[in-house]
């Protein structure tokens, strides 16, 4: 009798014994103070009047357990981190004194806030440091043919070609970041090229010039109801659904290509991307 009495309660303290009604706390109560003791029900019976398991979970670290001794992985033991000062004085680390060994750990911060040198900073990757935007205006390159976008408190500038803009007083166009004047009112319709991965556009009266569009730019693939393929070196790429575009390189794998036109070509459809690319 002695030895199954041993044996229930060894299986007890593996949280592994399937008991009938074992409720809150009951044959699943284990003596520890250092687990969370619960009944878990078993074949959808409830755990008042069904067959169900005992589940006896480590509590959080640190939890004390009585006569200053502390929780450490589910066992009641000394306070190893008692006395014990992590503090290293940098805002942009999380200190914190492991209980198993009284060590202390330091995880850096990214993005909470900190000063630099007097003016407000932020972390980046457990150094302050002082950012080079906190909104798009800060951005500003003074080019009206930019997207100014501040991502990450750091500036880029997305090229907008074929955006209109103001050449001295005159109608403009902006072409590879730059306002030329403009000399057709429909350059796609006069200059096209059929080529997804260019930019068409007058550079004279009756002069038709092409640019390369940024890696990354939108340039189709099947119709406006299905994902768009993006340019990479060479001619239109149309991703998966699964991959998407970064830095011109479709991640997730291609399903073929798309080169003519704005509408591309058969390849499966792709993911959304990021349209346009970078300069500066």
């Amino acid at each position: 009798m002695r030895q199954w009495v041993v044996l229930v309660l060894f299986l007890l303290a593996l949280g592994t014994l399937r008991v009938v009604g074992c409720g809150d706390e009951g044959p699943c109560y284990d003596g520890n103070p250092c687990t969370q003791d619960s009944c878990r029900e078993y074949d959808s019976l409830s755990c008042e009047d069904g067959d169900c398991t005992c589940v006896n979970a480590p509590i959080t670290d640190g939890t004390p357990c009585g006569s200053g001794n502390v929780c450490v992985e589910g066992v009641c033991g000394e306070n190893l981190c008692e006395g014990v000062d992590c503090d290293d004085g940098n805002p942009c680390t999380r200190e914190w004194c492991d209980y198993g060994d009284g060590r202390c750990d330091f995880d850096p911060l990214d993005g909470a806030p900190c000063e630099f040198d007097g003016v407000p900073g932020v972390c980046m990757k457990g150094i302050c440091e002082e950012p080079e935007c906190w909104t798009d205006e800060d951005c500003d390159d003074g080019i009206a043919c930019t997207e100014d976008i501040c991502a990450s408190y750091n500036c880029s500038h997305r090229i907008n070609n074929g955006e209109y803009c103001d050449f001295g007083g005159r109608d403009g166009i902006c072409v590879a970041g730059e306002c030329i004047e403009k000399f057709c009112d429909d350059p796609s319709w006069e200059c096209g090229d059929n080529d997804g991965c260019t930019f068409d556009y007058c550079s004279a009266p009756g002069v038709c010039a092409h640019v390369i569009e940024p890696d990354g730019t939108w340039c189709g693939c099947l119709s406006w109801s299905d994902c768009p393929g993006f340019c990479i070196p060479g001619p239109c790429q149309c991703c998966t659904r699964t991959g998407y575009c970064h830095d011109g390189v479709c991640n997730g794998g291609t399903g073929g290509t798309g080169g003519t036109g704005g509408t591309g070509g058969t390849g499966n459809a792709g993911g959304n991307g990021n349209a346009g690319g970078t300069v500066g």
